[in-house]
């Protein structure tokens, strides 16, 4: 997926007002009568609590960095209190929290401080974080927190996020740099515009300070198909290029083909270099492959389909310390059967690298940045001599050359020791599609018999998948394929059929149900069997972030009525034909005899939608559901 430009809009009207405290920085604990009367605002009138400003500061010295947050929130009721719930302020190991103050002033202006001994801590790895609740929170309080963060790594200098998950009248964050430091920046959905920070120099110690500034900021709240919310977000990364002074020069930017030397060195190397037993495995594999396309086929099925893929700790990229031992357990994580699909193909005479990417969940990699911790999952590319083939082993439900949707991105960091360098991905998504075939019928006893076919295409396949591997069929059938059938059922059969290399799933059903019907009058009144789309994910009055559907893909629903032939159509479902830039939603019924058939399409183009074609796609979800909960109306035929 491309860099996110949605918020633009948005954002523009956030930095339209800028405030800056520069000179006249809030002081802890005196609130100002504006701030007592600071309303609700009118683009978020549901909030329940707002940040009144959320300030920064980072002092870099040669001695260390100094980072100072101060935080003042207004609550507007009782859920706000709720919704602050308890404070948690990270830090990494290493790091020296000083002066850490926090209280809460209720509207009389009685202050309730909260007390050391109220401040836990604990630890997660290599980070940490101290947590506390706000005392004696009522509607109308100001809550506040300030805190310093000590710490001495000047190559990782933490970054700033503008949003929050309450509203945000004004997000600030400088930077002081004491003479000889020099510095660059990555911006995440921060419009160019507003890239640029105020400059400040102090004229008695030749500080130089800069500073952004973010107004209005909307709530990092749980929208429906968010995806990683912090893609987009508004966020701020430093990083420290050099230091000179008039006895030292510090370099603190590695190239990136000094980062990738490293992780080759240490982690790509380290573990392919014991592989006992490969260059057998690899021979028996090829032995009766025709061209390199089949030999790398051949490499490409043994890692995906006969190394089982398993989880391990965040920290650690590898199950298993070596090939040779990956080779005994038979499982590794995605990152790890990557590296050994390269392994597989050098020895089989391939060129082929591992990536690093970003997935699409994790976060947007920036190539500005000079840091390895934005990549989370490893990838492979495998060179032909009439081409090549990016790929990703870890899914059963990807043929060679498919990747994950999590994978669809722009670019990746290929590791070729000193030659490593950033490169483009952009993989092409297969065709999606999603088919159900309905066959109803009804006995003389009024109960419905159904028969479900549904075919699975394309990514449909990856997110089905493993669940199906991970649970009995019939669980699957009952619990997840059937679970949004508006009506109590009896499975009588089913039957799953996995092609993967066709990246295909075809799964088949029959059940009968009593509640699928209604009869009144002698008329039957036919409750649709749809199996998907009944409920429409988008309520809210206005969207904030973007929509995610993962991929492009087509939902085709087709439902036939086959009843008796003393009964006729007397209530068809009506035509719809609903289109936006990024939705065509399309329903036709039609009569053959005294049957009927309903067909439905849902087509969506896009897979990563902005804020500003919310409307219509919420008016589209609209439709689709009450369509859905339309009855087929047959009533009996009257004898003349």
């Amino acid at each position: 997926m491309s860099r996110p430009v949605y918020l633009l809009a948005v954002l523009l009207l956030c930095l339209s007002t800028t405030l800056t405290f520069a000179g006249d920085k809030p002081k802890w604990g005196k609130i100002s009568e504006a701030e007592w009367a600071t309303p609700l605002p009118q683009d978020y009138s549901d909030a329940n609590v707002i940040i009144l400003f959320d300030i920064g500061e980072m002092e870099i010295e040669p001695d260390g960095i100094s980072f100072y947050r101060h935080v003042r929130m207004k609550v507007f009721n009782d859920a706000g209190a709720e919704e602050v719930g308890d404070i948690a302020i990270w830090y990494r190991d290493g790091d020296k929290i000083k002066s850490l103050k926090a209280h809460t002033i209720t509207p009389n202006g009685k202050k309730h401080k909260v007390e050391g001994g109220n401040i836990q801590k604990q630890e997660y790895g290599n980070l940490r974080t101290k947590t506390f609740s706000f005392p004696h929170v009522e509607p109308g309080s100001i809550l506040e927190y300030k805190y310093r963060n000590f710490n001495k790594r000047f190559s990782s200098l933490d970054s700033w996020e503008f949003h929050n998950q309450q509203y945000t009248l004004t997000s600030q964050f400088s930077l002081t740099l004491a003479p000889g430091f020099i510095y660059s920046s990555a911006y995440n959905n921060i419009p160019l515009p507003f890239q640029e920070p105020t400059e400040e120099m102090n004229a008695l110690n030749k500080y130089k300070t800069f500073t952004w500034t973010m107004t209005k900021l909307p709530p990092l709240r749980d929208e429906p198909m968010s995806g990683a919310i912090y893609n987009f977000e508004s966020s701020l990364k430093n990083q420290l290029v050099s230091y000179t002074s008039a006895y030292q020069f510090v370099a603190f930017v590695e190239s990136w083909e000094d980062l990738g030397e490293f992780f080759t060195k240490q982690v790509i190397k380290k573990y392919i270099r014991k592989n006992k037993g490969l260059k057998d495995l690899v021979a028996s594999l090829t032995a009766d492959a025709e061209d390199e396309d089949a030999k790398a086929l051949a490499i490409y099925k043994f890692v995906r389909d006969s190394i089982r893929t398993t989880k391990t700790d965040v920290s650690t990229w590898f199950y298993n310390d070596n090939v040779e031992k990956a080779l005994k357990t038979r499982e590794g994580t995605e990152e790890e059967k990557n590296v050994l699909l390269v392994a597989m193909c050098r020895q089989a005479g391939f060129q082929s690298w591992p990536v690093l990417i970003a997935t699409s969940d994790y976060g947007v990699f920036s190539p500005k940045l000079y840091q390895l911790s934005q990549f989370n999952h490893i990838i492979a590319v495998i060179d032909f001599s009439d081409g090549g083939a990016i790929v990703d082993a870890s899914s059963k439900y990807c043929p060679f050359g498919v990747l994950p949707p999590t994978c669809l991105v722009n670019g990746g960091f290929l590791l070729d020791g000193k030659q490593s360098k950033i490169i483009t991905v952009k993989p092409v998504p297969p065709k999606s599609y999603r088919l159900d075939n309905h066959y109803v019928t009804i006995d003389d006893s009024g109960l419905v018999h159904c028969s479900t076919a549904i075919t699975l295409s394309g990514y449909f396949t990856d997110r089905y998948g493993d669940q199906i591997e991970s649970s009995e069929e019939e669980d699957f059938v009952e619990d997840v394929l059937l679970a949004d059938l508006e009506a109590e059922f009896d499975l009588i059969d089913y039957g799953i059929e996995q092609k993967r290399e066709e990246q295909v799933i075809e799964i088949f059903a029959t059940y009968t149900s009593k509640g699928l019907v209604e009869i009144l009058d002698g008329n039957l009144f036919f409750t649709q069997p749809t199996l998907v789309l009944n409920t429409n994910p988008f309520v809210d009055e206005k969207r904030f972030f973007p929509i995610d559907f993962q991929f492009p893909c087509t939902y085709h629903t087709k439902t036939s009525y086959a009843v008796p032939s003393k009964y006729f159509p007397a209530d068809m479902p009506k035509d719809i034909n609903s289109k936006t830039s990024i939705l065509n939603f399309h329903r036709v019924s039609f009569v053959d005899s005294f049957n009927v058939t309903v067909e439905s399409r849902l087509v969506i183009n896009s897979a990563l939608v902005g804020p500003i074609y919310y409307e219509g796609i919420k008016r589209i979800f609209e439709e689709i559901e009450q369509a859905n909960k339309e009855q087929i109306v047959f009533a009996p035929v009257q004898n003349e």
